[in-house]
């Protein structure tokens, strides 16, 4: 474990091997939406920017069956002499609506329709935070003296309990995901006490006894 284990009085002691199923789901990813593409490229440097120098594969341009090479001339009523021609073109089109288009292929004149604008992609589940090591998590909450706890990925971790908010003559109880882990007294340690107060040094944060917690 590295230094991060640590929150206020919850240490992550051991992960759990990779796949290892979660009782809830991972939340560090975030939907992706892609802007529907309609797949034509042109060069808009090269001559006057209306011939076609790629198709994006299982896009709306090629199914239309536009081709690299083909020469764009004119789009529904708008004759193409330029690429701002053709931007001008998409932009006045009724979404919805048959796209024609009427392109040069090798000296050949051939008319092709589709609709515009393409329909959008599926959105795409990325990361948010890219994991370079193993990683867990562990939710608790507590009332009096019992503790409910969640895991993901983690098998085991410890609690430190303050004498602040433990009543240390009572029995301390430890839920994790539905199951009882512990369930019992718990001593007092000064030896815990002076180890935290030290590495603390924070006379808020009194810990007066670590509990282990094997997730079962």
């Amino acid at each position: 474990m590295d230094k991060y284990n640590r929150i206020a009085w919850l240490i992550v002691d051991r992960l759990a091997a990779a796949g290892t199923d979660a009782t809830f789901p991972e939340n560090n990813f975030v939907e992706i939406q892609e802007p529907a593409d309609f797949g034509l490229r042109i060069d808009s440097r090269r001559g006057d920017g209306r011939k076609i120098i790629d198709i994006v594969a299982d896009s709306t341009a090629a199914a239309m069956g536009l081709k690299k090479g083909d020469t764009i001339i004119r789009m529904d009523d708008a004759m193409i002499r330029t690429a701002g021609d053709m931007g001008r073109a998409f932009d006045d089109h009724p979404p919805g609506a048959p796209l024609v288009l009427e392109v040069d292929r090798k000296g050949r004149r051939l008319i092709m329709q589709g609709i515009f604008p393409p329909t959008p992609k599926p959105p795409r589940r990325e990361e948010a935070f890219k994991h370079t090591k193993p990683s867990g998590r562990v939710d608790v909450v507590r009332q009096g003296n019992t503790f409910e706890a969640r895991t993901r990925g983690v098998t085991g971790f410890t609690l430190l309990l303050s004498p602040e908010v433990i009543d240390f003559d009572q029995q301390v109880k430890v839920v994790v995901n539905g199951r009882v882990a512990f369930e019992g007294p718990v001593e007092r340690s000064v030896s815990t006490l002076l180890r935290y107060a030290t590495r603390d040094n924070d006379r808020t944060m009194l810990f007066g006894a670590e509990l282990p917690i094997l997730v079962p």
